[in-house]
């Protein structure tokens, strides 16, 4: 497929994309740009619309969401980044996987929950009820990012990791559960490794994380479509990923296992 049709494919602009394409264009060109966030967004969607040919969207994640992770890395809102199909991990796979670090110079391993859309999504939704009705299942999810960039960057801001897509690498999703499962008590969310705990929480924001992921995306010119994923953020802390066997209890949810290599 010709390039130039390949990015309407996979950015399927809109409004908001025009502004984040001229600030590219000024970036490229040397001229100033007075919005940081726009740039970056700019420079994440070079690098989304450079991705090999027959590279898809998978779906998108929401990354510091929380107002210690924003305040550190200093930002006003959360962000997104984007999942290309091929960082998803044993998908299909009904039992347990084995995630090699090779390729990596910081894997990191954060809990989640993930929510997959029904339905095509174009325009900003109202509430979390307008999102719940296009969503057609929810799964225990763990992100393995790269946070090699902290290594390069000093000191990293948050719109360093976003230019980067935000240290996108690979995921692993379990079996897809009735999303009406979110409507209840929060799910209770633990990341462990033999009899140690590494990570817990409760996903009491994920309906609403996913709801700013949605709008934030459409705003940013995609077009979200059925069967695409969302990563509604860690629970709990970034483990770094150590050779051994872990556990992701998503409760309700169902469980994730994997071994890291």
């Amino acid at each position: 497929m010709p390039r130039s049709n390949r990015f309407r494919e996979v950015l399927q602009p809109a409004p908001g994309a025009l502004l984040l394409a001229l600030a590219w264009f000024c970036l490229a060109a040397g001229v100033a740009v007075a919005d940081p966030l726009a740039e970056a967004m700019a420079r994440q969607q070079a690098l989304v619309a450079a991705w090999p040919v027959g590279e898809r969207v998978a779906g998108f994640k929401s990354a510091f969401n929380s107002p210690q992770m924003q305040q550190r890395f200093g930002l006003d809102r959360a962000a997104l980044a984007v999942l290309p199909a091929s960082a998803e991990r044993c998908a299909g796979q009904a039992a347990g996987c084995t995630v090699s670090r090779a390729g990596y110079e910081r894997m990191v391993l954060e809990i989640e929950v993930a929510l997959r859309l029904g339905a095509a999504i174009t325009q900003p939704l109202a509430d979390e009820a307008a999102l719940l009705a296009r969503i057609d299942g929810v799964m225990p999810a763990v992100e393995l990012p790269e946070l090699a960039l902290e290594a390069k960057v000093r000191p990293p801001n948050g719109i360093d990791y976003i230019a980067s897509n935000i240290g996108v690498r690979g995921y692993l999703l379990g079996a897809v559960r009735d999303p009406a499962l979110l409507q209840g008590a929060a799910p209770a969310l633990m990341l462990t490794r033999g009899a140690t705990v590494l990570a817990q929480g409760h996903a009491d924001g994920a309906l609403t994380a996913a709801l700013e992921l949605v709008n934030a995306a459409v705003a940013a010119g995609y077009e979200l479509r059925p069967g695409q994923v969302l990563l509604s953020g860690a629970v709990g802390a970034m483990v770094p990923a150590e050779p051994g066997d872990y556990v992701a209890d998503c409760g309700a949810l169902g469980t994730l296992r994997f071994t890291v290599r």
